[in-house]
């Protein structure tokens, strides 16, 4: 017999299967006949896990308890939330999967995702106006555009979960101020973060290894600390940061691994002061800077050995330190427009020196001389 129904369903009570006995003083057992008029209590009115129902049949009643749910739900996928609204809402804990849209058109302050959850599939959020979600441990992977246009949702924390990827504009346009990451997470997609502009401060795991175009793109960070094992950050990855001031590096450079900066990761990010890039950077691509016309502090990895076309320039520089022992090799108007100081490692002092490449002068660390000086 069935014992759970959907809220609001606009059927009655499922009478197939259901076995009603008449016993009488005698002894004698007899199957009695039911239907609809002997039912009382039958609602689908409101959500309940033990709504008790009536059966009533000549002046004898007995009774038994059905479940009215407010999700659709199969083989573990929720794929719609048919409350639509409320202070909050608590998945059933046999959730494995939130499907597409499945909290479209649904309006809660928060939500509270249960423990046994392993993924958010692309859109399940888009444009809600939940201000608050719990994520369980249990959450491996979400989808593109998930929680994309989350303009309520002002703190959003995947600490706890085991997400490798945030994907394509995932969290696009979401007001949060603040975002932690999980240290499981390897990768940040293009995009994922475009137009976050509330956000402030995002600590990135040593797990990252890369940072996908334009994943930053006109967020409001004013500081990002880069792991020093990244492997790759691509185009314009913190394009139009217009808040951001400071980029450092943190954690240790795991042995063998190389990094790659493409171009313009910094264009438009007009009141940056301190740049560090990470240890593993072997290679920085064409104009990494652009209208950033004063920085304070310009710091190069002691494994950088590459730097392209126009790569630092568009830039003056007060404190310019290179920690790479060999000269990275240059290409033309790679060097910052204006220095007034170098630092490079101790004893490599006369190779920076007499560095030339290309034969142009306009390519040759040698255009630094005596603004240059050993680490202590």
């Amino acid at each position: 017999m069935q014992t759970t129904y959907l809220l609001h369903a606009d059927t009655g009570l499922n009478l197939e299967g259901l076995v009603v006995e008449g016993i009488y003083d005698n002894g004698k057992r007899e199957r009695l006949s039911v239907s609809a008029d002997n039912i009382l209590g039958f609602s689908t009115e409101n959500v309940s896990e033990e709504l008790p129902v009536t059966i009533v049949i000549d002046g004898k009643q007995a009774s038994f308890t059905i479940k009215v749910v407010d999700y659709v739900i199969k083989d573990g996928v929720l794929t719609e939330v048919l409350m639509k609204e409320g202070e909050e809402y608590r998945l059933p804990t046999d959730v494995k999967v939130i499907a597409s849209s499945a909290f479209a058109s649904c309006s809660f302050n928060k939500i509270i995702l249960n423990e046994g959850l392993e993924e958010i599939q692309a859109d399940a959020f888009s444009n809600n106006p939940v201000k608050e979600i719990v994520f369980p441990e249990s959450l491996k992977k979400i989808g593109e555009y998930c929680f994309y246009g989350c303009r309520n949702l002002i703190q959003l924390d995947l600490g706890h979960t085991q997400i490798k990827t945030i994907p394509m504009r995932a969290l696009s346009n979401v007001a949060a101020e603040t975002i932690v990451l999980p240290a499981s997470l390897e990768e940040i997609s293009s995009q994922s973060l475009l137009h976050t502009d509330n956000l402030r401060s995002i600590a990135l795991p040593e797990s990252l290894k890369k940072i996908g175009i334009e994943a930053f793109r006109e967020s409001g960070l004013r500081e990002v600390t880069l792991p020093n094992s990244i492997e790759l950050i691509e185009e314009r990855a913190f394009y139009l940061c217009r808040n951001l001031r400071q980029v450092k590096s943190t954690g240790i450079l795991k042995q063998g691994v190389t990094g790659i900066m493409h171009h313009g990761i910094f264009q438009y990010c007009p009141d940056l002061s301190v740049v560090e890039l990470p240890e593993s950077v072997e290679s920085v691509g064409q104009t990494l800077f652009s209208a950033n016309v004063h920085l304070d502090v310009l710091t190069l990895g002691r494994n950088l050995k590459h730097l392209a076309f126009n790569a630092l320039g568009n830039s003056s520089v007060k404190v310019f330190t290179v920690n790479a022992p060999e000269p990275p090799s240059l290409e033309i108007y790679s060097l910052p427009e204006q220095v007034e100081q170098v630092v490079v490692p101790k004893g490599a002092l006369q190779a920076y020196n007499h560095k030339v490449d290309n034969e142009s002068l306009r390519n040759s660390w040698g255009t630094l001389v005596g603004r240059m000086k050993e680490n202590n």
